[in-house]
């Protein structure tokens, strides 16, 4: 080269020995001019995607995303078509995995309706969801042959309904809010200092022991409640909690 560097065949690969055989001179790397072809085809090739990753499609990536809002159902729980309702016993169905549904009938058993599984089955997917409803059931017969169970109809709870009662506990609840913000700061206080109660009872202090008594009578009324609302056993653990 000009530069006085020395051509060696078998570990200098910017000329082979057949391109020197045309050629009196070659240039080493620093010498030589890059080729425009070989600069072309290195953007190219840094260009484009690399080989070997798999491109997420955007819808790939939205089911990713929405899995729970795509399969709100779990395996193994029953639905119903909400058009079905319409009917006094309708068919319900069975979540077999994502993508199955297995079907149930009615029959009568000592005057009483049940359902039990045939091996009837339909197909469901992510566009449909919201045709069908979850139910409560109650099993009667759980065996490697056959399942029983009877549908709970009256457990079933309008999301209308529900939803309105949420607003009004919501609305309930809402007018002790300050109350409560001085509850818990007296709770704090008090796991700061183990006089806290002791003193602002001595002191009759109104601002903590009036918004105390709002929601200790609170809690009392809706403890009350809780117990009256069900014939709990004798030898039952809940009632002695909820005292606490």
């Amino acid at each position: 080269c000009d530069c006085g560097k020395s051509y060696h065949p078998g570990c200098c690969s910017l000329q082979s020995s057949q391109k020197l055989k045309k050629r009196s001179t070659w240039k080493c790397d620093d010498c030589r001019p890059p080729s425009a072809v070989r600069n072309e085809k290195s953007s190219k090739r840094t260009g484009g995607p690399k080989r070997g990753r798999r491109m997420i499609r955007p819808d790939e990536e939205e089911v990713t995303n929405d899995g729970d809002e795509y399969f709100p159902f779990k395996s193994g729980e029953f639905i119903v078509v909400k058009a079905d309702l319409q009917e006094e016993f309708p068919p319900i169905w069975r979540v077999d995995g994502k993508t199955l549904l297995q079907k149930y009938e009615p029959f009568d058993q000592n005057g009483e309706k049940l359902y039990r599984n045939i091996s009837t089955y339909s197909g469901w997917t992510p566009q449909n969801r919201n045709i069908y409803e979850k139910i409560p059931v109650q099993f009667i017969v759980q065996s490697r042959m056959e399942t029983i169970v009877k549908f709970l109809r009256s457990e079933m709870v309008d999301p209308a309904e529900e939803q309105a009662f949420l607003e009004q506990s919501l609305n309930d609840t809402a007018k002790y809010q300050d109350n409560f913000e001085v509850y818990i700061q007296t709770l704090i206080s008090q796991a700061l200092d183990s006089n806290f109660l002791a003193e602002i009872f001595a002191e009759k202090d109104e601002y903590f022991l009036q918004n105390v008594e709002v929601i200790d009578a609170v809690t009392e009324e809706r403890r009350v409640r809780l117990v009256t609302a069900v014939d709990w056993p004798k030898d039952c653990s809940i009632q002695s909690s909820v005292a606490t």
